[in-house]
This record gives structure tokens, sequence and C-alpha cells, in this order.
């Protein structure tokens, strides 16, 4: 996760976008890129993270 892994973020069938996901240096937070937002606002701290989901468990991908 370090060097970077390619992931795709599934909004709908239509909206799908490929990111790049990268841990930081210190471990403690993930950034993705591209992204339109503020570097600040495109990254997310390890700690708040509450839940992860793996294979089509989610409502948008069931709709896909």
């Amino acid at each position: 996760m370090q060097e970077g892994s390619d992931f795709l973020k599934v909004r709908s069938y239509a909206r799908q976008f490929r990111r790049l996901y990268k841990l930081n240096a210190t471990l403690t937070a993930i950034s993705w890129y591209p992204t339109s937002k503020k570097p600040s606002k495109a990254t997310i701290t390890i700690d708040s993270i509450k839940e992860i989901r793996l294979g089509k468990t989610t409502e948008r991908l069931r709709e896909c």
C-alpha cells in the first residue's frame, strides 16, 4: 500500500472511477489520486475506518 494500490470507486453503474490509494510513511493515513479535492480532504486516517467490506456486499455494487 505504501507504493500505491489501484482500486475502483463505484458510485453507480455509469459512474465508476479508478483511484490510486497510498498509505503514508507513518502508516497512519490513506490518500487517493486523482481527485478534485484539496490534498487535505483526499486523506482518511486509519483510526477513522470503521468497516471494510469484501466483495459485492454494498448496496451500490448490488445495483450494478
